[in-house]
């Protein structure tokens, strides 16, 4: 752990109960023990098993992580612009910061003409890729799969039009 982290808790090993050491350990042994293909296969028995050596309190960790699970999706923010490449979600950004501010202020006439021109150009550009997303996607027959290209053409569909 002291080679993986570059510290001293060999003769410090209080380090190791500090932020942010106790969660690279806690990461780090996690990475060293292979849970995480325990999780991509959903093996919650061998991930308790290789974690505590056994299955004893199994119970009582199902629950809890039922539980947690149940209200995950309640804790953990979503980024609903995932799908979308650097470049779309820039325009996507301009475009709704430019319609927040004109909401804010009382319409685009009352706002600083720039920001319409920047909003109107994030438009146009968001229009021309929408267009060559459905023209990549129509021209294969599974090219709607590809890259996400159907959630990203729903997004930027519905920005625009918005």
């Amino acid at each position: 752990m002291a080679q993986a982290l570059g510290i001293d808790c060999v003769t410090k090993p209080e380090l190791l109960s500090l932020s942010p050491y106790s969660e690279l350990a806690s990461g780090q042994w996690w990475e060293d023990h292979g849970c995480n293909s325990f999780c991509d296969t959903d093996d919650f028995v061998g991930l308790t098993r290789r974690i505590h050596g056994g299955t004893n309190g199994l119970a009582e960790r199902q629950r809890l992580f039922h539980l947690a699970k149940a209200v995950a999706s309640d804790l953990v923010p979503y980024d609903r612009m995932a799908v979308l490449t650097h470049s779309e979600r820039e325009q996507i950004v301009i475009l709704t910061t430019g319609r927040r501010s004109a909401s804010r202020n009382g319409g685009w006439e009352k706002i600083d003409p720039s920001h319409l021109a920047r909003a109107t150009k994030a438009t146009q550009w968001l229009i021309a890729r929408a267009v060559e997303i459905k023209k990549l996607a129509e021209a294969r027959p599974t090219g709607w799969t590809k890259g996400d290209r159907t959630a990203r053409y729903a997004f930027i569909e519905k920005a625009i039009a918005g």
